[in-house]
């Protein structure tokens, strides 16, 4: 007896060291599980064998993984999960860590009966795997049917405890390099997500960058083919090709005002648009970012929904929504809805009524009563949680990395701008669903209307022109020139506010580009007011009057005028800037 026993440990110790080897190569918990069965079914002669696992790191349930043997099919179908409240094996195993054997299960009190009978059950034997004094999970195996019961000898026991150690070990590098993939397929799609938003927000910059230098030539362009035309009579053979100059200078600035909007440097010009023309060219131009699993549907009324705003910045709005809606989406299969309607507010409280998302809330104030254009803009993504939802009208509040264009707390701040209101309904993992309403306009949509000359126009006085770019400079002076007027020009900042200073009783206004070298004309015009406070300044750009100007743009005496622009948009700024 002591030498069968001596060979059987040295058999069992060799078959531990093999299976230690081959569990160490193992890459998943299925590798494991058919690892085990093979070694269990050879060396004790069971020949069903599965995993089981707690379910979420509690040990309320366990999940039965990867059945092995000829009760595969009946255990994944029947036994998938087990409530460990009502399982007093399971619970034996977990609380005191050590192998449970039930002989017979059709007598043994701890077994649930109606499985037994289902699977026929006989001996059944659970082993643990565990780390430290952390248990993993374990294993199960046994007889079933007609095999009969069979008892594991204490060496087939010790055997099959060290095997759960062994596989304890192998499950816990398994789980770890798992979570290690897991964490570097984040990282990577973080990486690449970061590298997305930076060449959007490179895209941006170029178009910016790109628009302002083009709206300095066609100032050139659509200026010199105005004064050309004055210059001929009516009836002149090249007044139609001066016209199509005209006509393809109006149509390069419409693009160069797309690619303003786009970056973000847009104008606050206010026509009447129709919301739903606007939405549906805004998600042409989304699709085409976002990754081809997200589905745009865009449901727009055949008649306009017209409404007085910026289109830079509505489209700025549009743009954001659509772009927040897929990004929350994601590389998942989903659904953006773009709806555009009309709607009328009766009453002080009114608010859109709850669907699928929850209930709706303003993040403006609530609509007065009226008539309103009503954009709705939905995802079937992610969701926003409570705690962010508190929040993501908060200024420079972002869940992102890095971003781009506008912020929720800007997008809000045009709505509002517009006399507008926005409300906000989510649910995690269903989808969220933004409304806009924008006061809806009775007025014709825009159209490209070329102005009119205007008819009293001032025709003395010296003006400063100061512009670093030579064709708009020279533009300018010829155009109020022909005006009566006379001009001094300057290069850049510097020498624009040296001759302002120098000499400021004597210019009667003044043209000066925001953009320049050495000193910007938000800057000339600050310290220009210290030697000449009630000097009339026309402020101008190829990109919108940003911050720094703004504060001036309240002063009677300051205007600004977006390049490019016609002659007779020079003459009326200037018009009624020296009458005022």
């Amino acid at each position: 007896g002591g030498l069968e026993e001596s060979a059987a440990r040295g058999s069992f110790s060799q078959a531990l060291l093999s299976c230690s080897r081959e569990l160490q190569s193992a890459e998943t918990a299925l590798e494991l599980s058919r690892i085990l069965q093979a070694y269990v079914s050879r060396h004790v002669g069971y020949h069903n064998l599965w995993l089981f696992e707690a379910v979420d790191g509690g040990f309320e349930e366990v999940r039965l993984i990867h059945p092995q043997g000829q009760k595969r099919e009946d255990i994944e179908e029947h036994a998938a999960l087990l409530d460990v409240r009502e399982d007093r094996m399971v619970q034996e195993i977990f609380r005191m860590q050590r192998p449970v054997v039930v002989v017979d299960a059709r007598t043994d009190p701890r077994t649930n009966k109606a499985m037994v009978e289902q699977f026929q059950n006989r001996t059944l034997v659970q082993i643990p795997m565990v780390v430290g004094e952390q248990p993993l999970g374990g294993f199960g195996c046994g007889t079933f049917g007609a095999e009969g019961c069979k008892a594991p000898s204490p060496q087939e026991l010790d055997f099959m405890y060290a095997l759960g150690a062994l596989a304890g070990a192998a499950l816990a590098r398994i789980r770890l390099e798992r979570e290690r993939a897991a964490g570097r397929a984040r990282r990577e799609e973080f990486e690449a997500h970061l590298l997305h938003m930076q060449k959007l927000e490179s895209l941006g910059l170029l178009a910016g960058g790109l628009a302002h230098d083009f709206n300095n030539l066609l100032v050139g362009v659509l200026a010199n083919a105005n004064l050309a035309r004055e210059g001929l009579a009516p009836d002149s053979s090249v007044q139609p090709l001066l016209e199509l100059i005209e006509r393809a200078g109006l149509r390069a600035a419409d693009l160069t005002r797309q690619m303003l909007a786009y970056s973000g440097k847009g104008r606050f010009l206010v026509r009447v648009y129709d919301v739903a023309q606007l939405s549906a060219e805004m998600v042409d131009l989304v699709r085409a970012s976002v990754p081809k699993l997200v589905d745009f549907r865009v449901d727009v009324p055949a008649d306009a929904a017209l409404v007085g705003a910026d289109a830079s910045q509505l489209r700025q709005v549009v743009m954001n929504l659509l772009t927040n809606a897929a990004e929350a989406i994601g590389n998942a299969s989903g659904q953006v809805d773009v709806r555009v309607g009309t709607l009328r507010v009766s009453s002080a409280d009114y608010l859109p009524s709850p669907g699928s998302l929850g209930g709706f809330s303003w993040a403006t104030e609530a609509p007065p009563p009226g008539d309103y254009v009503e954009l709705s803009i939905r995802d079937t993504g992610c969701g926003i949680p409570d705690t962010v939802r508190e929040r993501v009208f908060d200024p420079f509040f972002s869940t992102k990395r890095a971003g781009r264009g506008l912020g929720m707390s800007a997008l809000l701040g045009i709505v509002r701008s517009h006399g507008g209101a926005l409300c906000l309904a989510t649910k995690v993992d269903r989808g969220s669903c933004f409304r806009v309403l924008l006061p809806r306009s009775t007025a014709s949509a825009a159209r490209s209307e070329r102005p009119t000359r205007s008819a009293e126009i001032p025709r003395s006085g010296c003006i400063l022109i100061a512009d670093d770019e030579v064709l708009v400079r020279k533009v300018l002076v010829r155009t109020l020139e022909q005006q009566g007027f006379t001009t001094v020009s300057a290069r850049d900042g510097e020498e624009a506010l040296s001759l302002l200073q120098d000499r400021a009783n004597v210019f009667a206004g003044a043209v000066l580009d925001l953009n320049m070298p050495k000193l910007d004309g938000a800057e000339v015009l600050r310290r220009a007011r210290r030697a000449r406070p009630d000097l009339p300044i026309l402020l101008t750009s190829g990109y919108s009057a940003d911050t720094a100007a703004q504060e001036f743009l309240r002063s009677p005496n300051v205007a600004f005028l977006a390049k490019p622009f016609e002659v007779n948009h020079l003459r009326s700024s200037i018009a009624s800037l020296l009458s005022s």
